[in-house]
């Protein structure tokens, strides 16, 4: 293992390292669970998701300095994608940002609107299990 990945771990979690394990065990867990995510990904398979507008990286930080996200849950269309591919998105735009030292030490900000979400794309969001 690369000592800049394990850096990630500990940054996140101030150098303390049993929390820095128990993220990283978790962050297996769900590569794990989600194995598709990680090892079938295709950029081209998310123009679709990127289309529908569903995901947005706000282009300012938080004052903390927390990169912020934005998930508007009643754009996606589950006929052309489903939540997964959302989350696959997501995963990988923040693979990307956290390639960045103040990512690792500030975060990640996540904004979910629900405005016009229907009841079947609620059941979507609410079937997918994040680092639990």
């Amino acid at each position: 293992m690369e000592d800049s990945f394990l850096l990630r771990f500990l940054r996140v979690r101030k150098f303390d390292v049993q929390r820095a394990l128990t993220t990283m065990l978790k962050y297996y867990k769900f590569n794990k669970e989600y194995s598709r995510i990680y090892t079938n990904f295709l950029p081209s398979e998310m123009r679709r998701i990127l289309d529908m507008n569903v995901l947005t990286v706000l282009p300012k930080r938080h004052p903390c300095g927390a990169l912020i996200s934005y998930i508007k849950c009643g754009n996606l269309n589950l006929t052309e994608g489903t939540m997964i591919d959302v989350v696959a998105l997501g995963i990988i735009i923040t693979e990307i940002y956290l390639l960045q030292e103040t990512a690792q030490v500030c975060g990640v900000h996540l904004i979910i609107d629900f405005k016009d979400c229907t009841f079947q794309q609620v059941y979507h969001i609410l079937s997918i299990k994040f680092l639990t």
